[in-house]
């Protein structure tokens, strides 16, 4: 294979001494070799950064980047800064997670036979704090779904249609950094990650502008290993906020094209009109089988609320 790099992985690290390793061993573990990788030490008070640069003695693909702790956003895009210019994709791979060894491969080719798709997001399984396997499901997250429009009405889509619309992503759909391989050239027309947004969410913040400028496609394949443990970002009251402010924020956009806005507009119309509700009941049905009727109660209510508010703010038909 040639020596060209086609891919640039960029991983922020902070104290991630535990698993930093196994994340550069998945890696360098790739079937696919065109590729540098560009891990940014972001202030850690471990051992992080010693680990990182031991193993780059002995992989030139490898660099370590160190700067005073400025947030992962601030990591993600010093990384990019300091990749090479050649590369044609770009993936933010965190530094807890572990990529199979043909993501790569499936990925880079896929977006190769499809060069008008500008993201490519894939599916997972999950593994606990020391790596072990915890299947494809878990009970707290639920599984993974993308809900797409058809004629006007929200619905699931199919592992088997690529296609994730704007409104998937806005749902939104769950779709994490590490399992996002971006096409560069769509990628360097976007703000990059805002440094001032926050975690967790700030990856769909990014993901919306990406959506915006090109085409989104999902590939029904578990090709990373996404680790579940105790301090995460994207688990608490902490997303809630975080989710609150997402929408607020792209509710109210003034600075994009009509045509974008019009699309937003739509999104939201269908989120908070058809998709909270339908969850409210998705929600109402699980705890009903748990014996939970007066939180089910609750959800069908909440859910009813949402329908009915929407139906006086849009108003006759």
């Amino acid at each position: 294979m040639s020596d060209t790099v086609r891919v640039s992985i960029v991983t922020p690290c902070y104290n991630s001494e535990r698993t930093v390793a196994q994340t550069i061993a998945s890696v360098r573990a790739q079937t696919f070799t065109a590729w540098e990788h560009v891990v940014v030490d972001d202030g850690s008070t471990d051992r992080s950064a010693a680990i990182i640069a031991g193993l780059s003695a002995e992989e030139p693909r490898l660099r370590l980047v160190r700067q005073p702790n400025r947030g992962v956003a601030a990591a993600r895009n010093r990384g990019y800064a300091e990749c090479g210019v050649e590369s044609a994709y770009v993936l933010f791979l965190d530094a807890d997670d572990c990529a199979e060894p043909t993501m790569l491969a499936a990925m880079v080719a896929y977006l190769d036979a499809h060069p008008q798709v500008g993201m490519l997001h894939c599916d997972i399984c999950y593994i606990d704090a020391e790596g072990n396997d915890l299947g494809t499901e878990l009970p707290e997250i639920g599984p993974f779904v993308r809900y797409g429009v058809d004629g006007g009405r929200v619905r699931r889509l199919a592992p088997d249609e690529p296609e994730t619309p704007f409104f998937a992503v806005f749902a939104p759909a769950r779709i994490i950094p590490s399992v996002t391989l971006l096409r560069r050239s769509v990628y360097a027309r976007t703000p990059g990650w805002d440094e001032q947004f926050g975690q967790p969410c700030e990856d769909t913040h990014l993901f919306l502008h990406m959506a915006l400028l090109a085409p989104v496609h999902f590939l029904p394949a578990r090709l990373l290993r996404y680790r579940i443990h105790a301090g995460q970002s994207t688990r608490g009251r902490k997303i809630h906020h975080q989710k609150q402010k997402l929408y607020a924020l792209w509710r109210n956009r003034t600075d994009l094209p009509d045509e974008a806005q019009a699309l937003i507009r739509e999104a939201v119309r269908l989120r908070e009109g058809q998709l909270l509700p339908l969850l409210g009941l998705s929600e109402a049905r699980r705890y009903l089988r748990r014996g939970d009727y007066a939180v089910a109660l609750r959800c069908v209510l909440g859910a009813l609320k949402r329908r009915l508010r929407h139906a006086v703010l849009a108003g006759p038909v």
